[in-house]
């Protein structure tokens, strides 16, 4: 009976000091991780930053997680040509699509900014980007809330990221051979004979080669030869179809096809000219005769997309990565104004704190106050979170972001409207040490470290160079407070 009670003393004293241990063991775990406070004003970029890190440290984005943003996508682009169109100042010409996205009166709001973007609706939308109106409300955008990434999505990837409705009348010559002509490439748009292609695909049938890689062979070939041709902006070219065999495709076939072009037959005569509304590759569902039934590849959103779609942060994000065997925690917190006194959750402990602000901003207004300057906001959100007693060690990195929206800006508009102090005009580099230096006059007078970055947050390249410059003081930091 004795050595029973005093075997039960053992074991819970046992229980009790692995508890012990293991806390320890987590205490200390906790105390190496470096902590890292990503703080700044709404529309600055935060997130942006916090998206990179994911993709250059953490796990990256699955199949999957891109998917899930296609929805925001869609509302990011019908939601900035709505937005473009409330701000029009006189009549749009394209008045009919105009009602489309925008809606005639009060009683007609035009398509919900949820809408599924499918190729009609950016075709559509597509039209009214290139009215005159529309351009002159993009061109004084500085005056209202507009996404920075609706010229990104509405000109340059609207077509890829529509929904294309399956087609049933593909002639099966158009998808056999193809020649592309050196005339066409040069922009002149006549028709040449296959002779005087300075690419032909031959033997192969264009399932074999993808839409992007055919393009990627054109525009070198033009480079090659020295013709005027971009890669960026690639001329329209057309294809000599021709079908000089028979043409085998079978259902579950993967095709690409050109977006226009002719067919001939074996004696030079145009059988048929076409043009496509939609972009391929697609797959093969039907074949039916001399045509065939193809339903066209999902939009997949690339790393570019997922770096630009706009979703505002609510609340406290957090990410754990290891960087050089080093275990970093790194928060992201809502910059607008109702979302920062949340913040305070995320003081304690912290190692450093990365402060971010769009530096081409200076000549627009908060989204949730149009009085007041973005970066007045900025500057005076960063002296107050620099003066902080929980920050009083803490070093600050600051990035000053969204260069490249800073240099296109400053070619045009001059900061000293805004900022009078400022006297160097439409110049780079003496607006980027201006706003620079305006920021670390905010530092409290202790010589408080910071570390100032120029950065460009959608560029993945940009900010991996730019952590990696941070990372070895950070680390440092990390040491200094643990010993």
């Amino acid at each position: 009976m004795g050595n029973t009670c005093v075997d039960t003393r053992s074991n819970e004293k046992k229980i009790s000091d692995q508890f012990d241990i293991q806390g320890k063991m987590d205490y200390f775990a906790e105390q190496e991780k470096i902590k890292l406070l990503l703080l700044g004003a709404g529309e600055s970029g935060k997130s942006t930053i916090f998206k990179q890190m994911k993709v250059l440290y953490g796990v990256s984005y699955t199949k999957d997680d891109m998917l899930n943003y296609i929805p925001q996508i869609y509302q990011n682009t019908i939601s900035s040509m709505k937005t473009l169109l409330d701000y029009t100042e006189g009549e749009v010409e394209c008045k009919e699509e105009f009602a489309i996205i925008h809606g005639e009166d009060d009683a007609n709001f035009g398509i919900p900014d949820d809408s599924i973007l499918t190729a009609e609706i950016a075709e559509v939308i597509s039209t009214l980007w290139k009215d005159k109106q529309v351009q002159e409300a993009f061109a004084d955008r500085s005056q209202f809330q507009l996404n920075d990434s609706a010229q990104y999505f509405i000109e340059r990837r609207i077509k890829a990221t529509s929904v294309k409705s399956p087609r049933d009348d593909v002639p099966l010559t158009a998808l056999h051979y193809c020649h592309i002509n050196e005339k066409a490439i040069k922009g002149e748009g006549k028709k040449t004979d296959s002779e005087k292609s300075i690419y032909q695909v031959g033997d192969k049938v264009i399932t074999k080669i993808r839409g992007s890689e055919l393009e990627g062979t054109v525009m070198k070939i033009a480079k090659e030869k020295k013709l005027d041709a971009k890669l960026d902006d690639p001329p329209d070219f057309f294809y000599d179809l021709h079908f000089d065999g028979d043409c085998k495709y079978e259902v579950g076939d993967h095709v690409s096809a050109p977006p226009a072009g002719v067919i001939k037959n074996k004696n030079g005569e145009t059988v048929r000219e076409y043009k496509w509304t939609e972009n391929f590759p697609a797959v093969i569902t039907k074949v039916e005769g001399d045509t065939c039934a193809v339903k066209f590849d999902e939009y997949e959103p690339t790393l570019s997309d997922v770096m630009r779609v706009r979703i505002r942060t609510s609340g406290i994000v957090e990410e754990v990565y290891n960087i050089r065997g080093v275990t970093f925690v790194m928060f992201d917190v809502g910059g607008q104004r109702n979302e920062r006194k949340k913040w305070i959750h995320c003081f304690e402990d912290v190692t450093a704190v990365i402060f971010v602000a769009a530096i081409s901003e200076y000549d627009q207004a908060l989204f949730e106050d149009n009085s007041v300057n973005r970066i007045t906001e900025a500057l005076n959100l960063f002296h107050e979170i620099t003066h902080l007693n929980w920050f009083v060690e803490t070093p600050f990195i600051l990035f000053l972001n969204k260069i490249d929206l800073f240099e296109e800006k400053i070619k045009h508009i001059d900061p000293g409207e805004w900022f009078p102090s400022y006297t160097g005009g439409c110049n780079y580099d003496k607006a980027a040490e201006f706003f620079k230096q305006r920021f670390l006059s905010k530092l409290p007078h202790n010589e408080k470290e910071c570390y100032t970055h120029f950065v460009c947050a959608v560029d993945t390249n940009n900010v991996h160079k730019m952590f990696s410059a941070c990372s070895e003081i950070i680390i440092g930091q990390g040491l200094r407070e643990q010993y």
